[in-house]
């Protein structure tokens, strides 16, 4: 006994590990060279016995220590650094950029139409999916959705470490414009009740980059210009907006009706026009989205004039549906056009001519910079001669859909279900200028391919943009890889599926919806208080002013 009581007089020697309330209990008492001695407790105040368990050597415990501190990998406790380090590698193994993709970088981008190059599918329009795949889910994995937040509908990052801190390092682009939008359809925007909101009327929706690394301008084979919009967060709150009518709106000057219903009148889905083109009186959308796209995509052409550039438009559900959008407004506004500055529009339908640019020798050289679409889950956008349109000017769509997701099957006049068992009749119904029709080429994936995800994952899952780029990741050709014969063709944490869905088997014991803030963004104040965390200075939202505003 004397030495326990040796021990209890050290309190800072000894850490109490649990004491349990009635009965034959343990107390038990734990030093640093003692592993542990324990202490039975009787009913109606028994004395204490002492017993004598099994003692830890100085040695392990030392061993225990070293073992602790070094971190290694096989028990799974790395340092935050070098998380972000492993972070930022695993990053870089999936963008990484074919050493082929400098010479065929036009065809991948379609101007052959992608002719043999999705059945089976390229490995470098594999590669490039997933590249701009990865470009709009940064757009999901950084938007504040809190309902708790002031900043509600706001990025978390600002644009000059956007791509970093989304996870993004070394890509070799840089952000120079975000993008805001309003709306006067409810459904579209996130609005921000918190009583010191930033904003209540605006929501970011993506954002403007170029490629200003020098070793990945020769990778890619030109210097080019992205263009990301985001989708919606909220559990598909714009679907019921899809039954809305096609309304006529356009840039082309064959938007002249002579009355006749049939007449080629360009057509785009209420909604969408709404979301592109609308502004407010507050301070993020006195200019539309619109706007603030084609100064900025005018602006840096200006910039890089006599290079060779692209334009790329990128984004899902929600978002691929404003990528196909821009990436026409591009083209048929002559924003695209070298060596000229053709005025930004101030209305959706105002004509424009282009105007010379400051070197009148250049003028007659001018040729567009090529636009591409790669769209994730986009539902349809406008009429069949929107869709003529887009062809007619140049504009390459890829389409990426899911055969088991709803979303690119609508909106339409009948409902999609129905549409679906016509057959050839959907498709002369898709002719008529009154419905929808879905513009340039589709591949077409399936969930219930890859034995990694749930046979039955529900509507959210089936949609979600990380299943697509796992299914684009093992897509091998139609009718190949299926089941057990599915293999990812490039190297793809399988665990990113459930970022933010729950599609992947039970089996491979991946927590659904893992990719959140630590404590959900609550901190621990001087006061000892859980509050949420306050930004950094340079993550506040700030109105951007256009530099080009010629």
């Amino acid at each position: 006994m004397a030495s326990l009581s040796v021990m209890l007089r050290q309190p800072t020697q000894c850490k109490l590990v649990g004491v349990h309330g009635q009965g034959c209990q343990e107390l038990h008492v734990a030093t640093s060279s003692r592993a542990l001695v324990s202490l039975p407790t009787m009913l109606g105040g028994q004395n204490l016995a002492l017993r004598s368990v099994s003692t830890v050597s100085h040695q392990a415990v030392t061993k225990r220590r070293m073992v602790t501190e070094s971190r290694t990998v096989t028990d799974g406790a790395v340092t935050k650094e070098e998380q972000r380090e492993r972070v930022k590698k695993a990053v870089v193994q999936r963008t990484v950029v074919s050493p082929n993709l400098a010479k065929k970088w036009r065809e991948v981008c379609g101007a052959t139409d992608w002719k043999d190059m999705l059945d089976p599918l390229d490995a470098d329009v594999r590669n490039e999916l997933i590249r701009y795949g990865e470009f709009t889910q940064a757009t999901y994995d950084s938007f504040d959705s809190d309902e708790h937040s002031k900043y509600k509908g706001s990025c978390r990052h600002c644009k000059e470490t956007f791509l970093e801190r989304a996870g993004l390092p070394d890509t070799g682009y840089e952000v120079t414009k975000y993008l805001y939008t309003t709306s006067d359809i409810k459904s579209l925007l996130l609005r921000n009740e918190h009583e010191e909101a930033w904003c209540r009327a605006s929501n970011w929706m993506g954002y403007v980059a170029v490629c200003t690394d020098e070793e990945r301008i020769k990778q890619l084979g030109r210097r080019d210009i992205v263009v990301v919009w985001r989708g919606t967060i909220e559990k598909l709150e714009w679907a019921a907006n899809l039954k809305r009518n096609v309304i006529p709106s356009s840039l082309d000057d064959r938007d002249t009706s002579d009355g006749d219903v049939l007449h080629p009148k360009i057509g785009m889905e209420e909604g969408f026009l709404s979301l592109y083109t609308s502004k407010n009186t507050q301070l993020y959308n006195q200019k539309s989205a619109r706007e603030q796209l084609l100064c900025e995509i005018r602006r840096l052409i200006k910039m890089y004039d006599d290079e060779t550039l692209s334009i790329t438009t990128t984004g899902h559900s929600l978002g691929a549906a404003l990528a196909l959008l821009s990436a026409y407004d591009i083209a048929e506004s002559g924003i695209n056009r070298h060596y000229r500055t053709p005025p930004v529009p101030s209305k959706w339908n105002q004509q424009t001519e282009s105007t010379p640019s400051s070197n009148p020798a250049k003028t007659m050289e001018s040729k567009s910079v090529p636009i591409t679409c790669f769209s994730f889950a986009g539902p349809r956008v406008g009429n069949s001669p929107f869709a003529d349109r887009v062809k007619q000017l140049g504009v390459k769509v890829l389409r990426v859909v899911n055969k088991n997701d709803f979303v690119p099957k609508v909106p339409g006049l009948i409902f999609s279900g129905i549409r679906e068992e016509l057959g050839i009749l959907d498709k002369l119904i898709e002719q008529l200028p009154w419905t929808y029709s879905h513009c340039g080429l589709e591949l077409e994936l399936n969930n219930e391919h890859s034995p990694f995800l749930r046979p039955k994952p529900g509507v959210g899952n089936v949609h979600n943009l990380e299943g697509y780029l796992h299914m684009v990741a093992g897509y091998q050709g139609k009718g190949i890889g299926i089941g057990p014969d599915f293999k990812l063709q490039v190297r793809r944490d399988i665990a990113l599926v459930n970022k933010s869905s729950d599609a992947l088997v039970p089996q491979k014991y991946i927590p659904n919806c893992w990719w959140q803030l630590e404590n959900k963004g609550l901190v621990l104040n001087e006061n000892y208080e859980w509050v949420q965390m306050e930004r950094i200075t340079e993550d506040i939202p700030v109105p951007e002013d256009d530099e080009d505003e010629d």
